[in-house]
């Protein structure tokens, strides 16, 4: 899958945490998918420093996740959040 890449949470590759947020926002250049991964745990200071995050190939979300390969090619805007009965990843809509 070719997508440019993604921006993923340290907690998300160096810690392990699961996946439990991701968004896809207007693509800020031609390599960039727009999308932007998170565990969901990080503080407002935590996502705020963008050392905390990095640039990855989009087979590098696709090892630590399979399941997102079904979502990866939504158009943006779209939010995604696990769902803590389910442990699924669900569309999140705008109100």
């Amino acid at each position: 899958m070719k997508i440019g890449y993604v921006i993923i949470s340290d907690q998300v590759i160096k810690e392990g945490c699961k996946i439990g947020y991701l968004y896809r926002e207007k693509p800020e250049d031609e390599g960039d998918s727009g999308w932007r991964i998170f565990s969901g745990k990080e503080s407002q200071e935590y996502a705020d420093d963008p050392t905390n995050f990095a640039m990855y190939n989009v087979s590098t979300l696709l090892d630590i996740d399979p399941e997102l390969r079904s979502i990866l090619a939504d158009d943006y805007p779209v939010m995604y959040e696990r769902d803590t009965g389910t442990n699924k990843l669900i569309l999140v809509e705008d109100d």
